[in-house]
């Protein structure tokens, strides 16, 4: 269903609702339903955000995640002392 073809459903919904469980003559439940009829009859153009960049980067994600990990090397043995205190490779 189109965006602007639901908002008008909930409109008429909210109206009704109000017409059925509210009293029409008080002066806030009258209130609400102009502001309803004019919500209603207001043109209604939503832009629905693009999203390509975001799954894109998604995608990317899950691609790395899944790849197999690259082991990392050994690290190098610790240096050994020499009989002169300095340290040897």
């Amino acid at each position: 269903m189109p965006q602007p073809v639901a908002y008008r459903a909930d409109i008429r919904a909210a109206r009704d609702w109000l017409n059925r469980y509210f009293d029409t003559q008080n002066k806030a439940v009258t209130s609400v339903l102009a502001t309803l009829r004019e919500l209603g009859e207001s043109p209604v153009n939503i832009e629905v955000p693009d999203i390509a960049g975001t799954l894109e980067a998604v995608r990317h994600y899950k691609i790395a995640r899944d790849a197999p990990a690259i082991e990392a090397p050994e690290p190098a043995p610790p240096a050994k002392p020499s009989s002169t205190g300095a340290r040897v490779r």
